[in-house]
């Protein structure tokens, strides 16, 4: 990832999943049963965040994650 992100586990109902947000790109998520697969889609969707916003003139901030 190149950005923070916030991990966190979360129940709705009786379903408990986890949650990773990031904390630079707006409305960039990822979720899944396991720390490890949220972790995972978020670094998918970040990757297709930046190629949007490339795509249509949204600023990209400068990486937050060394």
């Amino acid at each position: 990832m190149k950005y923070e992100a916030a991990i966190y586990q979360t129940t709705v109902g009786n379903h408990s999943f986890w949650v990773a947000e990031s904390k630079v790109l707006k409305g960039c998520v990822g979720q899944g049963d396991t720390y490890a697969s949220a972790k995972k889609e978020l670094e998918q969707n970040e990757i297709e965040w930046l190629e949007t916003a490339e795509e249509i003139g949204i600023p990209i901030p400068a990486s937050s994650c060394r």
